[in-house]
């Protein structure tokens, strides 16, 4: 039997391989099924040739069209699920809730696996593989579900629990992009899609054969069934929204202390930067002067999730180590400013190799997040933690929804004149989150003194009356 500490590291990994497909082979399959629809091979292979930029240009604007369509029925239906599904992890075996997305992304990927073999069918089936991952929430929720598990799983430190599983999420995003773009360029792209049903087939078995139960949910639910989920998401549906009302009005309107709310702010912005960024990449790197192909692609983005993925771990072994647990908003600032420098690198890169070598500056990027939600458990109830950790899920979910449509109609007004645009905005997203990030200290700076003189004052009012004379 596994470790319940490391039980979910496997399945979270698996997962995502399977994710990368449906983040960064969809849009290249997108360019190829458009660009073959419209115009015939010959001009498909020479795309990037400057005699053909009137051919290129329409492809990839028809492209980031249906890209954006595919992102919306992705993340839209996902802002109204991800939030009641986090209020549940509260309520149901998280163990039992990790089958939904096994379930759901292996149905996903059958569908994008037919697509690929058919190339002439239709790009709505692309859409409707990219809906049926918003029943859990795309790989925000998946993230957030595991995340759920791991804290509990390991409650002596749980900022390293979060860290561990997001290096996990970024190691399989890496080695997902690796092979699967690899597979891409020199066996198609229905050879990527197979991997990745194959990893969700084991990823299954694994959730319902190897994960081990926690043992404070058995204590909870000791009649439960152990795989009746359908039952239990009917039975919880209204504890879940009231538990989710209840924290609302408790942490973000009627408090005072609006700590958690500019968390919230600042982390929206830094995932809306990697939302657009997650967003354009594929059609930003296959775009002139670049001119990627799809296992370059899958190279750029490997070097980039491991660089993330190494990060991860270095700040989960030596940083929270070394550094005391309220150094959270230091990690905070250290990523939020390599974000700044990453992608106004990138966005001005005119060689491959410039492009490669700017996925050194990701190594603390995915620290931010892990930083915000260590902290904000910290801020809450035990019992209100899954919906803690789902805001930060709604969070990428609207911001990945937001940047997508946005950054995509604006990839196709300015790619002509300046392809990086968008990803320069993208950096500068992340120069505001400094900004609220140093408002949140200095107000905190300045709280802290009024609360210990209020307890000194109030521990000396307490003893004069205890001992009068």
């Amino acid at each position: 039997m596994i470790p319940k500490e490391w039980a979910i590291l496997p399945f979270a990994y698996l997962q995502t391989i399977a994710l990368s497909t449906n983040l960064y082979i969809v849009p290249q399959l997108l360019l190829f099924k458009v660009c073959h629809k419209t115009f015939n091979n010959t001009v498909c292979s020479r795309l990037g040739q400057p005699r053909l930029k009137p051919q290129e240009n329409y492809v990839f604007s028809k492209a980031a069209e249906w890209n954006a369509l595919i992102n919306f029925a992705a993340y839209f239906p996902a802002t109204l699920i991800i939030l009641p599904l986090g209020s549940m992890t509260d309520l149901v075996a998280k163990r039992k809730i990790l089958l939904l997305p096994a379930i759901v992304n292996l149905l996903s990927c059958l569908i994008n696996l037919c697509s690929s073999f058919f190339t002439t069918l239709h790009l709505s089936f692309l859409v409707f593989g990219s809906f049926l991952l918003s029943i859990y929430g795309d790989l925000p929720g998946c993230t957030m579900l595991c995340c759920a598990y791991s804290i509990i799983a390991r409650p002596g430190n749980r900022l390293l629990a979060i860290v561990i599983v997001i290096a996990a999420v970024e190691g399989g995003l890496a080695t997902g992009n690796l092979i699967a773009n690899y597979l891409a360029r020199y066996y198609g792209y229905s050879s990527a899609f197979l991997l990745a049903t194959v990893a969700l087939v084991i990823d299954l078995l694994y959730a319902l054969i190897v994960i081990p139960p926690l043992d404070d949910e058995s204590k909870k639910h000791p009649d439960e069934k152990e795989y009746d989920l359908w039952n239990d998401f009917i039975e919880h549906t209204k504890d879940s929204w009231r538990h989710l009302v209840s924290f609302v009005r408790k942490h973000i309107l009627h408090s005072k202390d609006k700590t958690i709310l500019l968390l919230l702010v600042a982390d929206f912005l830094s995932l809306a930067s990697y939302g657009g960024e997650r967003a354009l990449i594929a059609l930003f790197l296959k775009h002139s002067p670049l001119n990627f192909m799809a296992d370059e692609v899958g190279v750029y983005l490997t070097l980039y999730e491991l660089s993330r993925a190494s990060g991860l771990v270095l700040f989960a072994v030596v940083i929270v180590r070394c550094w005391q647990s309220s150094n959270d908003y230091t990690m905070m600032f250290i990523s939020a400013t390599s974000k700044v420098l990453e992608y106004a690198v990138l966005s001005f890169s005119t060689t491959k190799l410039m492009a490669y070598l700017s996925t050194i500056l990701a190594f603390p990027i995915p620290i931010i997040t892990s930083a915000v939600r260590s902290q904000l458990i910290k801020l809450v109830d035990e019992g209100e933690q899954g919906i803690a950790l789902s805001l930060v899920g709604l969070l990428c979910i609207v911001s990945v929804l937001v940047m997508s449509l946005g950054a995509n109609g604006l990839f196709i007004a300015t790619a002509k004149i300046y392809s990086g645009f968008s990803m320069l905005l993208v950096s500068f997203s992340n120069a505001v989150c400094i900004v609220i990030l140093s408002y949140i200290v200095c107000t905190n700076r300045n709280k802290e003194p009024a609360e210990e003189r209020s307890k000194e004052l109030s521990t000396k009012f307490n003893g004069q009356e205890q001992n009068p004379n």
